[in-house]
């Protein structure tokens, strides 16, 4: 290969690899940390600290060296780059467990991204000189090829490859890339040795990691007694559930609890019965909106109620559908006409769909700490929900602990509660606390019995069941102000205060 062309392939390669391995890095540092907002901000530090460091060293090679000397450099670069992405998931299984996690991680950013960076002073170095005349011109050239590398990664591999592979795979096919790479680059053509430890090194790693699966499973399975049930991985997300003796099934979208596979109001294992007394607070629901379809559990038991007429599901990951189809507790909601599923952004479907009303909403959101859970929370999404709302329409969501959540909604509708001894927060614009025990207990008996699960319990313990359920009571924003001891704050989209002022404190 001519030396310009193989510049030029070089300089689009590292772009390629350097974002594409800084998507993966995000989305695997996210997923073992549950994805809290700080998760990008410091990956992102330490790549650029990488990069600050991987570019003063190429620099510096490049300052004294031969063109030869300059090459042999790129090259154990580029080797060093690949050896480093290929062991780096078989690295992270084996600190999992361990204290040493995150600064094993740190480490493995800061050297992936600065066996990448060294390159792009040498490919500049040595495109520069081939311009002779025309320097400014090659070295445009040299830029421009890195350019694309880096704008095509996010789109083949954010909105594609994702798709088809898992990140560890992806990496390994990074690494495989790099290896390659650094053999051709090299001054004498050793690129048959190179593609040969390439291979080597590829199949080492499939032997240590037979399973493309094999690095999120490590990171997803807390211990010796819980065993993965389902896993999937595409470009939205990660989904699995963990299966531990005698319990349901627990789903996890992130590796952060999402609930679990249960309808079951006497069970009761994933607090079900916050779902089943809307059952009690709506006298006729006939349309609902369901933002997060997860397991399906709860949309499952929406669907159950007397009065609907039609449930409109809207849910950005639709790698949740196979999961449900495989579960015969929520399966049949895959089946029933009424329940149609959107794969889409929950906030972004409202607006699309403005002409559309709802007697119910329903939330089931994740933890108040969370990336981007600000676009749930906070009042500019309450206020567009509200908007969706039929007059008596009731909007219900988890606070997930968020005593700001409650303040929230209570400066968006006339009236919002938190249900006392839970998370979940009930709104709406007339006071839907008020109800009829008598009839709300029969509404509640009536979804039991299209769930049929009445028939598996004898009618004691279903009556105190319900019972329990009806007589509990409320917490107004003023007592939840008393029980956080300071004064609560409105959440919005410009202070995100769930996730960086009062959200979850990590120190990855």
């Amino acid at each position: 290969m001519r030396i310009t062309a193989l510049v030029w392939l070089t300089s689009a390669l590292v772009g390629f690899a350097s974002l594409g391995q800084e998507i993966l890095w995000v989305r695997i540092a996210g997923f073992a940390n549950g994805n809290s907002p700080q998760t990008f901000a410091l990956v992102l530090s330490l790549f650029l600290l990488g990069i600050a460091l991987g570019s003063l060293a190429g620099k510096r090679a490049c300052e004294n060296g031969s063109q030869t000397a300059i090459r042999t450099f790129g090259a154990s670069a580029l080797a060093l780059s690949g050896i480093i992405d290929i062991a780096a998931p078989w690295l992270i299984m084996q600190a999992a467990d361990g204290i040493f996690l995150t600064p094993l991680m740190s480490v493995l950013i800061v050297a992936t991204a600065a066996s990448k960076a060294a390159l792009f002073p040498v490919v500049h170095h040595l495109g520069g000189q081939l311009g002779r005349t025309d320097t400014g011109r090659s070295i445009a050239r040299v830029y421009f090829a890195n350019i694309v590398g880096a704008t095509l990664a996010p789109l083949l591999i954010g909105f594609w490859w994702l798709d088809l592979m898992t990140s560890q795979s992806l990496m390994l096919a990074l690494g495989a890339a790099m290896l390659v790479m650094g053999g051709m680059l090299a001054p004498h053509g050793s690129w048959r040795v190179t593609l040969g430890l390439s291979g080597m090194a590829v199949l080492a790693a499939t032997i240590l990691m037979p399973r493309q699966t094999a690095l999120l499973e490590t990171l997803a399975t807390p211990s010796s007694e819980a065993s993965i049930g389902f896993l999937l991985e595409n470009r939205h997300g990660i989904i699995h559930t963990l299966i531990r003796p005698g319990e349901d099934e627990a789903v996890y979208g992130g590796n952060v609890y999402d609930g679990k596979i249960n309808i079951d109001l006497i069970d009761n294992s994933n607090r079900i019965d916050r779902v089943y007394l809307l059952a009690a607070l709506h006298p006729q629901p006939r349309r609902v909106l369901v933002i997060g379809l997860s397991g399906g559990s709860w949309t499952r038991v929406l669907a159950a109620f007397p009065s609907v007429e039609r449930v409109d599901v809207v849910e950005i990951n639709p790698g949740y559908i196979p999961l449900i189809r495989e579960r015969p507790e929520v399966s049949p909601l895959l089946r029933d006409t009424r329940v149609h599923i959107h794969s889409d952004d929950g906030r972004r479907w409202l607006r699309r769909n403005e002409a559309e009303r709802f007697d119910l909403i329903v939330m089931n959101t994740t933890f108040h700490w969370r990336a981007l859970i600000t676009n749930l929370l906070s009042s500019d999404f309450l206020h567009l929900a509200r908007n969706h709302l039929n007059p008596g329409g009731i909007l219900a969501f988890n606070a997930t602990g968020s005593p700001d959540a409650l303040k929230t909604a209570a400066t968006v509708f006339l009236f919002a509660y938190r249900w006392k001894d839970s998370n979940f927060i009930y709104a709406g614009d007339h006071n839907f606390t008020q109800i009829d025990p008598k009839l709300a207990r029969q509404r509640v008996i009536e979804v039991l019995a299209n769930l049929h699960i009445n028939h598996a319990h004898d009618s004691e313990h279903v009556s105190r069941t319900v019972d329990t359920l009806l007589s509990k009571g409320w917490v107004s924003v003023e007592d939840e102000e008393r029980l956080a001891g300071r004064p609560l704050e409105t959440i919005t989209d410009q202070n995100m205060i769930t996730e960086y002022r009062y959200g979850r404190v990590v120190w990855w």
